[in-house]
């Protein structure tokens, strides 16, 4: 595994700066580098699945996971039908194929904004003095300008430590605003009940401290990021952005990194014109 502190290194040597105050400064490039590199693929130690029940009655589609990146489609129900991916608001292009989509409707916060929320660094609970409700057990919340986005476990309490700075009368918001919602149609359209499982990647848990760590194979990609971070909104006169220095680095570090990544391989399953898997039937 390699460690935050290798690409803090490696940017201090390439800025030939090793003094307290510029490390300090790398780790928010670190950060941002970190979450796009997560976006740009289905990386193995991301992925999870989530149980979705659809029905028609579900207008605007069930809600997703709010540390989503993205669904790894096609989904697949419990009845081993397959589900591949469209638009809304536009027909399916075959009449003979389920499909499921995104919704563009907006989702709204159960709550949103404030200055009632305390934590503190390395905890698992925070503070709340508002009127704290049940219902928001299982939903997801990000504390003041954290990057990260946390699963309420309990009352006041997430599923996984906080390792950012301490806050103290900070807003709070449960259920992000770019939650996304799902439906499942069927090739005129209209809604078909769902029940099975959905696969999809996260954001992890933001990167604040010299000692965390991530996969061996992310360390070429993420120090290319993080020094273009660091070095993108500098302006060269004679070569303009530094950053265009450092993209093709980072392309091929990134794409050798989705080469190692241990991801399991897709499985052909060969199906009819309905998704559904194909049977060789029996002989009389």
């Amino acid at each position: 595994m390699a460690t935050v502190k290798d690409v803090q290194d490696f940017v201090c040597g390439d800025l030939k700066l090793y003094d307290p105050e510029t490390k300090e400064k790398v780790m928010p490039a670190i950060q941002r580098a970190w979450y796009k590199i997560i976006g740009r693929h289905a990386w193995q130690f991301c992925r999870r699945s989530v149980a979705l029940s659809y029905t028609s009655a579900d207008t605007n589609g069930v809600l997703l996971p709010a540390n989503m990146v993205n669904l790894i489609g096609p989904l697949q129900d419990s009845s081993d039908v397959l589900y591949m991916e469209t638009s809304p608001n536009i027909l399916p292009p075959n009449r003979n194929q389920y499909w499921y989509y995104l919704n563009d409707v907006q989702v709204l916060s159960l709550i949103e904004g404030g200055t009632a929320m305390g934590i503190d660094e390395g905890a698992s609970t925070f503070t709340y003095t508002g009127t704290w409700n049940s219902d928001w057990v299982g939903e997801y919340a990000k504390f003041g300008n954290d990057p990260g986005v946390y699963l309420i476990s309990g009352e006041k309490a997430i599923s996984e430590s906080y390792w950012g700075p301490r806050m103290r009368a900070q807003a709070l918001m449960i259920r992000p605003r770019d939650t996304r919602r799902i439906s499942f149609v069927e090739g005129n359209g209209d809604p078909v009940t769902f029940s099975g499982n959905a696969h999809y990647w996260v954001y992890p848990a933001p990167l604040y401290k010299e000692w965390q760590t991530f996969p061996e194979h992310l360390f070429e990609p993420l120090k290319w990021a993080s020094v273009a971070e660091v070095k993108g909104h500098t302006v060269d006169s004679k070569r303009g952005l530094a950053v265009q220095d450092y993209g093709p680095e980072f392309e091929k570090a990134l794409n050798m990194a989705i080469i190692q990544d241990p991801a399991p391989r897709v499985k052909t399953v060969q199906r009819d014109n309905r998704g559904c898997r194909r049977s060789l039937g029996r002989r009389g």
